[in-house]
């Protein structure tokens, strides 16, 4: 259903660089093309942001808009960090502000077929007074909130 919305919304997909100023570029890294659903695209959108709120506990105020991806043949990722579809969520920083190793992850290139993803980031911003601190500063958040 969501797909159709944005079918033909689909372009190529860009990586943030900083060259002097912040901007995007067609990259080599990332082969898939993508779209982005808010939530007055379609009624079900603020239902998902709501469910991911009661899951995880954060705001969506800070999210972005949601990510449609679509791996064509040949389409691929390399490895890189930020948070991984499939229902799985992480936070992708420890409480120090430092990148998570583990959470590094990639997309194989398609074969056959396309695969199709979505994703949907939740700032740090905006959560300050959801997420509690951990007592130490190499801590994911992820384990300093399921311990308190």
């Amino acid at each position: 259903m969501l797909k159709c919305i944005i079918l033909f919304q689909l372009q190529r997909a860009e990586v943030a660089e900083y060259r002097g100023s912040l901007g995007h570029r067609v990259s080599d890294t990332r082969v898939t093309k993508i779209a982005w659903l808010k939530e007055a695209d379609h009624p079900l959108i603020p239902k998902m942001y709501q469910r991911i709120e009661d899951i995880t506990g954060l705001s969506s105020h800070s999210a972005e808009p949601f990510q449609m991806a679509n791996y064509g043949l040949g389409g691929h990722f390399h490895l890189h960090m930020d948070v991984l579809g499939s229902a799985l969520f992480w936070h992708n920083v420890k409480s120090n502000g430092v990148g998570n190793i583990l959470t590094l992850h990639g997309a194989c290139p398609v074969l056959a077929g396309t695969k199709w993803v979505s994703n949907v980031w939740f700032h740090e911003r905006g959560q300050e007074f959801r997420l509690k601190c951990g007592m130490h500063p190499e801590s994911s958040l992820l384990q300093a909130n399921l311990s308190n």
